[in-house]
């Protein structure tokens, strides 16, 4: 018997099985690739329940966006915005300020009655032997006021006060007259002299009655009563703190004691205190508890703010 001898094999029977290596090299890359993307991936995430952090975090509404700043105006930006007990009291009005300073309080009970019946920032500076000292003092810190001691001190000419502080007394004496007008007068902030142009001319009296303002931290308001004082410049030497009086309000009183005066009588140096109080920033002006003096402030205090002029304390304009 003859053997049949096989064929070889036709091209469909070569490609069949290079096929299906290909194709089982693809699904063992697949599958590795699927293995390895499995295993590196994270756990799936899980939406936020309400009882977690972000669950609450995603309930919580979302809020609006802020408004746009709105600029500051110019000023916002300068010394003058800051608060106001951190600048000088004189920036706060642009007429200047003004305070007013009533000097001899503390005897008629009139000029007691008359002075309850005025508002707003004022001074009184009250004599220490006065009938009334104490219930003048009382009333001024009722108010608010500042209470100054008027100090009574030696004139060069003319009748003074008992127990007025001059040349002729030590400086042990004149401690112990200013440290006895001070308890007098509870409250007081600081001192000025009533009378004194022979005293407040003396540097050696003058330094004696500012040493114990000096211990105490209290003021001096040289009421200048001569063009010789050395009040102002002996404070600012020792470092205590002080003003000068600008204006005498009523200076006319001393050629008409007992005369009514009219408001025109005043009304000359209440203008030129508006003036310096504009020019200079600051004015200090004195005046008495007559009737007449005491009409004319209640009837012209309240148009200050329309003139521009701040109404301020005596401490107020302490630098």
């Amino acid at each position: 018997m003859t053997a049949r001898r096989r064929g070889r094999p036709g091209g469909a029977g070569r490609l069949l099985p290079r096929l299906l290596l290909v194709l089982g090299c693809v699904a063992v890359g697949a599958f590795g690739a699927w293995a390895w993307m499995t295993l590196h991936r994270g756990p799936a995430a899980v939406p936020p329940g309400p009882g977690t952090e972000a669950g609450r975090q995603a309930e919580a509404p979302t809020p609006p966006p802020p408004p746009p700043a709105t600029p500051l105006p110019a000023e916002a930006t300068s010394t003058e915005a800051l608060p106001k007990d951190f600048e000088p009291v004189e920036k706060q009005a642009k007429g200047g300020a003004l305070a007013v300073v009533l000097d001899d309080v503390g005897f008629a009970g009139g000029a007691l009655d008359r002075l309850a019946r005025l508002s707003g920032p004022l001074t009184v500076a009250i004599i220490p032997d006065a009938p009334r000292a104490a219930e003048a003092a009382a009333l001024a810190r009722s108010k608010g006021w500042d209470v100054l001691v008027h100090l009574p001190m030696e004139p060069v000419a003319g009748a003074f006060e008992p127990g007025s502080i001059g040349p002729g007394d030590d400086d042990g004496t004149i401690a112990v007259k200013v440290e006895d007008a001070l308890a007098r007068v509870p409250g007081a902030i600081g001192v000025n002299n009533h009378q004194g142009s022979k005293a407040t001319a003396d540097r050696r009296v003058v330094r004696a009655v500012l040493s114990v303002l000096h211990a105490r931290g209290l003021l001096f308001l040289d009421s200048r009563t001569t063009a010789a004082s050395v009040g102002a410049a002996e404070a600012q030497a020792m470092g205590v703190p002080s003003l000068s009086r600008d204006v005498f309000l009523d200076a006319a009183r001393a050629e008409r004691p007992d005369a009514p005066l009219s408001p025109a009588v005043f009304a000359p140096e209440w203008e030129r205190a508006l003036r310096l109080a504009r020019r200079n920033g600051r004015c200090v002006v004195i005046g008495h508890p007559h009737a007449d003096t005491l009409d004319f402030l209640s009837s012209h205090l309240p148009d200050l703010p329309r003139r521009g002029i701040l109404r301020v304390r005596l401490s107020e304009l302490v630098d």
